[in-house]
């Protein structure tokens, strides 16, 4: 390694030549000890940091000087490890008198908006406590307890009746439910007393004695039940009421996962046999040892992150939305959630007048971007649909339907995913490409500028990477 500084001057180039620039000089045992590098495009500070977290470099200073960024860079030594800052432990919950009620209402709700709700009302909630709530949406028993094992919380009850739904939620370690809330609960929404048994033919061996009883459950949440067993067993025997709606979702779910199953009906009860997991569900969830010797140098496996990083690339209206929601379930789950937005997608991000941004000038840019950018439509409220648009009527009479539906619009889910601190980032060369600057853009809180790498590097590490 050349124990000089070198300087590296990458100003004139756009994303990502200036990292691509940097990750040359950085290879080869003859590299520099430290690196000064020299850049004025928008994206480098965001760049250069995701690059550095990825290669190990570090970053000794940066700033911004006379119109262009100056990095210093320097490289750890042959031998020598990156030490990673270690978390903070956070404190055991301690113990509180009495337990909390939160009661949320997302009566009316469609999805993702009754989670949404929840999501708030955990992340106001301190110490064990309960969350009680209400529910019209027939996503809701699933989307609940994708959410409660997605949170670590635990899902106490839940009941359908004329009204909808009724959930009991233990929050941050409360892993049962206390005995004057459980009564209070079954006083507010009554299990139906069961039936007397009908005269019957005798019921074959196999279905006399079940591992999982949900013959009182709505089928909605045997579901669910299901699915939670299966968690912790990979073989047993259940009953849950007939039905033919739930006979269906039991097949898909089986067929999803991966799962045997062998359903029956006798005297208005479904009995279900569940079998082993297939390969594929054990290669999930079971460690296996592996055989063959791992070749020497070959780096392990980079390890995920509690993180969602979205790519929207395409303005219209389906998967703007779609980017959305899935942006809104992840942080409502607990993720880091970033949304990259890059070419058309940057539209969504355009507010309706020029305003002054802190630190620089109103840009204008040439007459063909001045064309360009007045031929895109600006703002989550007038992007057009891939199919069906008709000029604009087909997504009025989508917007209509998702009103009647009390469904979230574009614009209240970008608000929320504000609010759950979702990061918008910011493709500055696709900006540059359309006549694009940052006048033009809304007023977001957590509003960045970075590039490829960022994307790339942020990506590499998430749970969850999807591109729309």
């Amino acid at each position: 390694m050349n124990t000089e500084a070198v300087t590296l001057d990458c100003r004139g180039l756009r994303c990502p030549a200036p990292i691509l620039k940097l990750s040359r000089a950085s290879r080869g045992d003859d590299r520099p000890s430290r690196l000064q590098v020299l850049a004025d495009d928008g994206d480098f500070p965001t760049d250069l940091r995701a690059w550095c977290r990825s290669t190990g470099a570090r970053l000794e200073s940066l700033a911004e000087k006379e119109g262009f960024f100056v990095a210093d860079i320097a490289f750890p030594t042959a031998g020598t490890a990156v030490e990673a800052p270690k978390a903070a432990e956070a404190p055991a919950p301690e113990a509180a008198p009495g337990v909390p009620v939160h009661e949320v209402d997302a009566s009316g709700m469609r999805c993702p908006a009754p989670i949404l709700a929840v999501a708030k009302a955990a992340k106001s909630a301190s110490g064990p406590s309960v969350i009680r709530v209400k529910a019209t949406d027939g996503d809701f028993p699933t989307d609940l307890e994708a959410w409660c094992r997605s949170t670590r919380s635990q899902l106490f009850s839940m009941t359908q009746g004329d009204g909808g739904f009724v959930a009991l939620v233990g929050l941050n370690g409360l892993d049962e439910l206390p005995a004057a809330l459980r009564n209070g609960h079954a006083a507010k929404a009554p299990a139906p007393a069961p039936a007397a048994p009908a005269p019957a033919p005798a019921a074959p061996a196999a279905s006399v004695g079940v591992d999982l009883d949900l013959r009182g459950e709505a089928p909605g949440m045997a579901l669910v039940k299901v699915g939670q067993h299966s968690m912790m067993s990979s073989t047993f025997t259940f009953a849950a009421p007939a039905s033919a709606a739930l006979r269906k979702q039991l097949d898909a779910w089986a067929h999803a996962l991966g799962v045997g199953l062998t359903l029956r009906e006798e005297s208005g009860v479904l009995y279900g046999d569940v079998g082993k997991l297939d390969v594929r569900e054990v290669a999930d969830t079971t460690p296996i040892a592996i055989q063959q010797p791992v070749s020497a140098g070959v780096p392990s496996a980079v390890p995920r992150e509690n993180k969602a990083t979205l790519l929207v690339l395409h303005n219209d209206f389906e998967p703007l939305m779609a980017a959305l929601m899935v942006a809104n379930a992840s942080a409502a789950q607990g993720m880091d959630v970033e949304i990259y937005f890059s070419f058309w997608g940057v539209n969504v991000l355009r507010g309706d007048r020029p305003r002054k941004v802190e630190g620089t000038e109103l840009e204008k840019p040439n007459l063909m971007k001045r064309m360009m950018k007045m031929m895109m439509p600006a703002g989550p409220d007038r992007q057009g649909m891939s199919k069906m648009n008709f000029g604009g009527a087909g997504v009025g009479m989508m917007k209509h339907f998702m009103k009647q539906d009390n469904i979230l619009s574009m614009r209240e889910l970008m608000e929320q995913a504000a609010e759950m601190n979702v990061k918008f980032v910011v493709c500055t060369m696709s900006m540059g490409l359309m006549g694009i600057s940052k006048s033009d853009l809304m007023d977001l809180p957590n509003l960045e500028y970075g590039g490829v790498t960022a994307f790339s590097s942020a990506a590499r590490v998430s749970a969850v990477s999807m591109v729309f």
